[in-house]
């Protein structure tokens, strides 16, 4: 995004918690673009760890978008998800935090911070609420109401490697946690062990029970905190990419398998069932169970005739998400937008009095400190 809005020429101000690592971005992602100013409160990583650093990221978050609202004439809030307040434009990426019971983002105490949540977000929503949300589902816009809803698929960088023949394995590609639904790897596992699966994702706090759980299994492999071509070679030589999560935003991994002739098996529900496989089974298979997923398995490697036809129909159907289509569609949308005005109410009010306050404070002492002391002699 940051990429399509300075290569557009956009004069962009990018406000964040910690302070960006240019140099990650660039061997990550290829992006050597960076925005024209970077306002960020502390040089190291966040890692939020236990309630209070929770709520003090949620509030560092909070002064940080009111004060680019602020500053800008444009502002657009890249949490949307958790907290769409403030900015005239809100992204939600994943699943809607104010919509959700699990813990998708392992917050301590989720149960109790959940109600106090859901009080603060009714309220914030309704007085400070943005005007535009943009979402990258229908999944997702089906789960926001009140609010002009703008559907934009995120871009997928399209691997660009030679396909080999598959080895009739499955592979998962996933952040290593509980709520990824990644046990259900294991119940296939158990009822069908000549299948051999593998499982690739960055591991978190808490990822180590289910990994030894996963482990037990002699027909599972799981590969930790693998590099990004490392999981292509995986999609490059597995016959099919099963998705486990049942409440998936959209599924940028499902893309990249597709591109790569892996054949995707995905839950029938969530952003992958609605958006990339438009709710037909052109591309790859769906299901509702885990009896299911271990039928539509063997109904992919055994017929022959199918696989090809949802490979080729797969191949095609990933070009519809590429860098320069979600370029254009998010360059015709940032187009629309009109510049903000100062927001008069009483959270702006305040932060205005604050800010004239500590500039008040600055200057004595800058005066004071620039005051020159003549030397008496005698």
């Amino acid at each position: 995004m940051l990429d399509t809005l300075v290569k557009n020429g956009f004069r962009v101000t990018l406000y964040t918690i910690d302070k960006t690592d240019w140099e990650m971005i660039q061997r990550i992602h290829n992006l050597s673009i960076k925005a024209r100013r970077e306002v960020y409160l502390q040089s190291n990583p966040l890692e939020p760890d236990g309630i209070i650093s929770w709520i003090r990221t949620a509030i560092a978050y909070t002064w940080l978008l009111i004060r680019a609202s602020e500053e800008t004439e444009i502002c657009i809030n890249n949490y949307g998800e958790i907290m769409p307040f403030f900015a005239q434009v809100s992204i939600v990426h994943s699943v809607p935090m104010s919509s959700i019971t699990e813990n998708n983002y392992a917050i301590p105490s989720w149960g109790l911070l959940r109600r106090v949540y859901l009080r603060i977000f009714r309220y914030l929503d309704e007085k400070h609420g943005s005007n535009i949300i943009i979402t990258n589902s229908r999944y997702n816009a089906e789960k926001i109401k009140d609010r002009a809803v703008e559907i934009i698929h995120p871009p997928v960088q399209l691997p660009q490697i030679t396909q080999v023949e598959k080895n009739g394995e499955v592979l998962t590609v996933s952040r290593l946690k509980l709520s990824k639904n990644l046990r259900k790897i294991a119940e296939i596992a158990s009822t069908s062990p000549r299948n051999r699966l593998n499982l690739a994702g960055k591991t978190e706090r808490g990822s180590e029970r289910l990994i030894n759980e996963l482990r037990r299994f002699k027909n599972i492999e799981v590969y930790t905190n693998p590099r990004r071509d490392n999981i292509l070679k995986l999609m490059n030589e597995c016959s099919i990419y099963l998705s486990t999560q049942t409440n998936e935003a959209f599924g940028m991994a499902i893309v990249e398998a597709l591109s790569l002739g892996c054949i995707p098996l995905i839950y029938r529900d969530g952003g992958p069932w609605l958006d990339i496989f438009e709710e037909q089974e052109d591309i790859g298979l769906a299901y509702t169970n885990t009896d299911e997923a271990i039928n539509k398995i063997k109904q992919i490697l055994e017929d022959e005739e199918l696989r090809s036809r949802l490979r080729m129909n797969g191949i095609k159907r990933a070009k519809a998400f590429t860098t320069e289509i979600f370029r254009a569609r998010f360059i015709e949308f940032v187009d629309t937008l009109e510049p903000q005005g100062k927001q008069d109410n009483q959270v702006f009010r305040s932060y205005r009095w604050l800010i004239n306050l500590q500039r008040k404070l600055r200057n004595p002492l800058k005066r004071f400190r620039a005051t020159r002391v003549p030397l008496l002699r005698r």
